[in-house]
């Protein structure tokens, strides 16, 4: 069965980039129309068990709401699309789809959420219920992404078996060449190292512990540094037998 690759690419747009453009979009607005009713100073940082250690101007929430709740997924979006253009399709570029709204639902919400509760310099403290229930809304709307989405999976060509290479007495054979995860391995492992990332941002403002800050954020480096050096390798085929290395 033929895949519509028009469908694929337009269904892929309005789940990664437009709704949660719009998602974003109607966030900033409700904390940007709250910012008369708040304190000029606002708790943006909570420790564990809720109770705020840092703090910022009100009216950087919303800057950063949207900075954030934008980027993940503009990132995400423009690694995917690219490869869609060409004709790839298949349930990685739908995961990635799944996982922009899903984002970009979480961040915002939880970010709303806390703002609004310190309207009329209200108790800064952050119920663990706000932090679960945008949670499981980040993941239901991503769950509602991933079925808007065609399903299209990846169905590979079969390709000939070559004939074999004659050789004379005495001689050897070397073979060698560049080799690059395939296209859609690189936009997942991408996205993998954009999504935590994005973890580290939110530890770093929801929290004021250093330690948990530069923990998640070596996490995120370390796995960026093994995407990077897992992603193209040289490979050699030769009488010792099959070696490959890191490019």
């Amino acid at each position: 069965m033929a895949v519509d690759l028009a469908r694929v690419r337009s269904r892929f747009t309005l789940v990664a980039l437009i709704l949660p453009a719009i998602v974003v979009a109607a966030a900033v607005v409700i904390q940007v129309l709250a910012l008369p009713s708040l304190p000029g100073v606002v708790a943006t940082h909570w420790s564990f068990d809720g109770t705020p250690d840092g703090f910022s101007p009100a009216w950087t929430v919303p800057v950063l709401t949207a900075v954030l709740g934008l980027g993940v997924p503009g990132v995400l979006f423009g690694v995917a699309f690219r490869s869609l253009r060409r004709g790839e399709h298949g349930a990685a570029y739908r995961m990635l789809g799944a996982v922009a709204l899903g984002v970009a639902v979480l961040l915002p919400t939880l970010m709303t959420w806390s703002l609004v509760l310190q309207v009329g310099g209200a108790d800064a403290q952050l119920p663990a219920l706000v932090v679960v229930s945008s949670l499981l809304a980040g993941v239901a709307v991503g769950a509602v992404g991933w079925m808007v989405q065609p399903n299209a999976p990846w169905h590979p060509v079969a390709t000939h078996t070559p004939d074999a290479l004659p050789l004379a007495p005495g001689e050897r054979v070397l073979w060698t060449r560049a080799v690059t995860v395939a296209t859609a391995g690189r936009v997942v492992l991408g996205a993998v190292v954009v999504v935590t990332a994005a973890v580290a941002v939110m530890v770093a403002v929801l929290t004021a512990s250093t330690w948990a800050t530069l923990f998640a954020g070596a996490i995120a480096v370390l796995l960026a540094i093994m995407v990077v050096a897992s992603t193209r390798f040289h490979v050699r085929v030769d009488a010792d037998g099959l070696t490959a290395t890191s490019a």
